[in-house]
């Protein structure tokens, strides 16, 4: 119906199709009063019962305030072709199926919550599935697509006729398949599609069946539960799949992270005994990488003993490296909410390894670590390890690598580059200290 360019209600500039259903479609629009992008969702039906329904999604949406669940800024629904406009998103779930459990945890959780609210607002979702939940680009997670959404106490209405049954397949609860099961279903049809879903996003398989060899076998029962035949059978609440979900990871985490420590103190050993440890450092690197906890990922890179450390640096570098830039984000994210001698522990460890490689990549980046642990955490001490290090940097090739980390970080580098006079910098790094 819209094609690029063309401008609705005078006011949002179409700039591509992200999204088609039955009756209507979602755009990228450009919205030429907040000067910004957007989605624009439309009806392009003039089918009662479809345009009623899409009044309720609005109704639906302004009824609920949720982090975690679609907003709606802006709406005609008396305009020749009704729309309504929402924060534009990164990408839906389904594109990036399937996850890492840590990621995938992260992700669950907000999924839950939002699904909740809809239900404390006194609504159901009924069409939960990876394509409605949204990734925005905070990266906070949003459950979207409430077209199909109903009012619990108002809405078992003609809307959804005893004969019909909408949804998507692969997720539907049994009872959905009935003569009124779309418009009779109730919160636990919502637990059963999130139970499916929670399958696909660690199998990355579309749940027309379940397969549990292909998932932890922590979670079995979680799923099982959700996605049990009966309504009757299943959590009756999101908070109660929710926090099953939660006790099964956290156990599974428990036994991870004291498998990490076993790894270390094997490795720490052959590194006494003069031997290679190849094997323990990929899996150190490829652990901690994995991490989608931030301070997690801290706590497990100064579980790293010294020597183990050195070594990995010495003889791995190259997979060293995006350990390093692991927690070079980490530390970006996280190091605040740390004690203030924990810098001196950071400087102590990134001394280490700018003294032990031969990278220039990596010199660069520990640098970097000491100068935001030095900044974030107001230690004075090392601050001067930053500004010890900066003024003997000679090698050309180092000192360009060092001006690149502190243009990117030059926030931090701001703070504290009038503690050293220009004069005794390198020249790469001079003009930097001039930026300032």
């Amino acid at each position: 119906m819209f094609k690029q360019g063309d401008l609705i209600d005078g006011k949002y500039k179409v700039i591509k199709k992200i999204g088609e259903g039955g009756f209507g479609a979602v755009l990228e629009v450009y919205s030429l009063e907040k000067r910004d992008y957007f989605a624009l969702k439309y009806c392009s039906s003039k089918d009662q019962d479809y345009l009623k329904r899409f009044d309720r999604e609005v109704r639906l949406m302004q009824a609920i305030n949720h982090e975690n669940v679609i907003k709606v800024f802006d709406f005609n629904l008396d305009y020749d072709v009704p729309y309504f406009c929402m924060p534009l998103a990164k990408h839906s779930l389904k594109e990036i199926v399937p996850l890492e459990v840590a990621h995938c945890a992260q992700i669950f959780e907000q999924m839950c919550n939002g699904v909740n609210a809809i239900h404390l607002s006194g609504s159901t979702h009924r069409d939960i599935k990876p394509e409605n939940i949204l990734v925005m680009h905070d990266d906070t997670i949003v459950v979207s697509d409430l077209g199909l959404s109903k009012f619990d106490m108002r809405d078992s209405t003609v809307l959804t006729q005893t004969d019909v049954w909408m949804g998507t397949s692969a997720y539907m609860p049994p009872e959905q398949r009935t003569f009124g099961g779309t418009r009779d279903l109730q919160h636990s049809g919502d637990v059963y599609m999130l139970g499916k879903t929670l399958y696909e996003m660690i199998s990355g398989r579309v749940p027309y069946a379940i397969n549990y060899s292909e998932v932890p076998t922590k979670f079995h029962m979680v799923i099982r539960k959700a996605t049990q035949e009966h309504a009757e059978d299943r959590y009756q609440h999101v908070g109660n799949l929710l926090d099953a979900f939660l006790d099964s990871y956290r156990v599974m985490t428990e036994i991870n992270i004291n498998s990490f420590k076993t790894i270390i103190k094997i490795a720490m050993e052959k590194t006494k005994q003069k031997e290679s440890i190849e094997e323990f450092a990929i899996t150190i690197v490829d652990y901690v990488k994995k991490q989608e906890d931030f301070k997690e990922v801290i706590e497990m890179f100064h579980e790293i003993n010294e020597e183990v450390l050195e070594n990995i640096v010495i003889n791995h570098e190259s997979i060293f490296l995006d350990l390093l830039k692991k927690y070079h984000r980490a530390i970006e994210r996280e190091i605040e909410n740390f004690p203030f001698i924990f810098a001196e522990e950071v400087d102590k460890r990134m001394n280490i390894l700018i003294k032990q490689t031969t990278s220039v990549e990596i010199k660069s980046k520990a640098l970097t670590i000491i100068l935001i642990a030095a900044v974030d955490l107001n230690r004075f001490s090392v601050m001067d390890s930053f500004n010890s290090i900066l003024t003997k940097v000679n090698d050309e090739v180092l000192a360009e690598y060092i001006a690149e980390e502190l243009r990117t970080n030059i926030n931090y580098y701001k703070k504290i580059y009038d503690q050293i006079p220009r004069r005794e910098l390198h020249p790469a790094i001079a003009v930097v200290w001039d930026r300032c």
